[in-house]
């Protein structure tokens, strides 16, 4: 098999990707009944006339950008990383605990660390379902996209924590934290209606004597 020009993979591959998207998203367009014109006058309006576009944009495109190259790469060897969902959960997590658990002397110190937590905690939880391949025999595609599932129950039990004390130990989650506070309205409500149910009973009692 001959290998395409190093020309046309960066330039006319990519180029072509985004027609076919373009051409795509204008066929989902048609077929709802708009015109794709006024959606690309709109998504253009909104993306760089508006500085609220701006940063919306940036905090959208970042993800999908690395999770594209961490399906790249794997792809170039012939492996289909279908987790770079998960991968990314547990990189935000690795952020979250290095800037809460470590004292920064200076933000600048903080990115970087934040960052090279973020590759340590992604780089390990990739490393779970290769090594199920290789060990074990697992099916890749398989495994990262069960991973992903297991990357969102971790990070929805981790990442929303309130510290008490800089220990694992004292460690409260929002979760525990909403279903004491709904327990205890319940129980508060429960309460008052029962004790408006007792007194106006008794004020039936008290009419009727």
């Amino acid at each position: 098999m001959d290998v395409m020009p190093k020309w046309v993979d960066i330039i006319v591959v990519p180029l072509f990707s985004l027609f076919l998207a373009a051409a795509l998203s204008a066929l989902l367009i048609l077929a709802i009944g708009e015109s794709p014109i006024a959606a690309l006058n709109l998504m253009i309006e909104g993306t760089l006339f508006r500085s609220a576009g701006w940063g919306y944009m940036l905090y959208y495109t970042t993800n999908f950008i690395f999770t594209g190259l961490a399906v790249s790469v794997a792809f170039h060897a012939a492996l289909f990383n279908i987790g770079g969902e998960g991968q990314a959960m547990i990189g935000g997590l690795g952020v979250a605990l290095v800037c809460l658990f470590i004292p920064w002397p200076h933000w600048t110190l903080a990115i970087v660390g934040a960052s090279i937590g973020a590759a340590l905690f992604g780089m390990i939880w990739a490393g779970l379902p290769a090594y199920l391949q290789a060990k074990r025999g697992s099916h890749i595609v398989i495994t990262t996209i069960m991973f992903n599932f297991i990357a969102a129950g971790v990070s929805d039990l981790a990442h929303p924590v309130r510290l008490r004390n800089k220990s694992f130990g004292k460690v409260w989650t929002c979760c525990s934290l909403r279903r004491r506070q709904a327990s205890k309205n319940y129980n508060d409500s429960y309460d008052d209606l029962r004790g408006t149910l007792w007194n106006d009973g008794d004020k039936h009692h008290a009419r009727r004597k």
